[in-house]
């Protein structure tokens, strides 16, 4: 009698006209905030850029009677900020056989070389949006317990930005020292908060190390992190410069947080936390994707 078993060298697989992608590529954040170029030049070059910003406003104004004296005269106050160039790289790895063979259907689903670049563009960017999170550093996480498990692994205060198969240093801030480099990532549990990496990182690693993608760290931009961590920021001291002060709303109430961007505009913005500052920069960077045929 025939049956599905004896039939099964004669059935087809189905397979559906394209692939459907497990994890969000949606950017919140940072799509919320209005860039722009206004006032900046296209060929910006050196160390860093120096953005003028008016800190000051003039104080030789007054009420007076008539034939009084009038008040002695001031002027506007003008500093420049220094906005450090920063600069986003996403690499890519094609075969010259995976090239030719996975250009069109019927052979694949999708062209190889524009699935690979068009995912990687999608990485840079889903990086660079928790970049606006962070404070510059790099820091993905910190080191709890270097000892739990085996040499390889480690317990760490979040793992929301950890994933399978990322490279990693562990930095110690002090100094900085970096401990251990190019570690990879091989599993995470979200549960324990306990991570596995390929090489033993126990030895040179410590508590308290932060955790970075490797070679990132204090490498990227400057993000709400950094304007709401501390009071100077881009070479400006708001104990000097009292308009550069962030204030703290703790009210997790309030429906609505006005930020500023180097003083060049005001935005309203949804507060999205209950602890929040009232100032933001717009980071400067050059996003670069690189692909290579071997």
């Amino acid at each position: 009698m025939a049956d599905l078993t004896s039939v099964a060298p004669m059935l087809k697989e189905t397979w559906p006209d394209a692939f459907e992608t497990a994890f969000s590529n949606e950017i919140v954040g940072i799509a919320r905030i209005e860039q722009t170029s206004e006032g900046l030049s296209e060929d910006m070059s050196g160390r860093y850029a120096v953005v003028p910003m008016k800190v000051r406003r003039n104080q030789g104004i007054g009420s007076r009677a008539e034939r009084a004296i009038l008040p002695l005269p001031g002027k506007q106050g003008f500093v420049g900020t220094r906005v450090t160039l920063r600069y986003q790289y996403g690499v890519g790895d094609i075969t010259v056989q995976g090239l030719k063979l996975a250009d069109r259907e019927p052979r694949s689903f999708v062209n190889l070389l524009d699935q690979e670049m068009t995912g990687l563009r999608d990485d840079v960017m889903k990086d660079y949006a928790r970049q606006f999170y962070g404070d510059g550093s790099g820091t993905l996480c910190t080191v709890t317990d270097i000892t739990v498990g085996d040499n390889e692994d480690v317990e760490v205060d979040s793992v929301q930005y950890l994933e399978p198969e990322m490279r990693v240093d562990f930095v110690t801030t002090a100094g900085p020292t970096v401990a251990v480099t190019s570690a990879e990532i091989v599993a995470v549990n979200e549960a324990t908060k306990v991570v596995t990496f390929d090489v033993d990182v126990e030895t040179p690693g410590t508590n308290g190390d932060v955790i970075v993608r490797t070679g990132d760290y204090n490498q990227e931009i400057n993000g709400l992190g950094a304007f709401l961590g501390g009071d100077e920021v881009q070479n400006l001291d708001a104990a000097t410069e009292p308009t550069w002060e962030a204030p703290i709303f703790t009210d997790s109430g309030l429906p609505e947080l006005t930020t500023r961007c180097c003083g060049l505009r005001l935005w309203t913005l949804r507060a999205v936390v209950p602890v929040s500052r009232s100032r933001l920069c717009l980071p400067i960077s050059v996003v670069v994707v690189r692909s290579s045929l071997t």
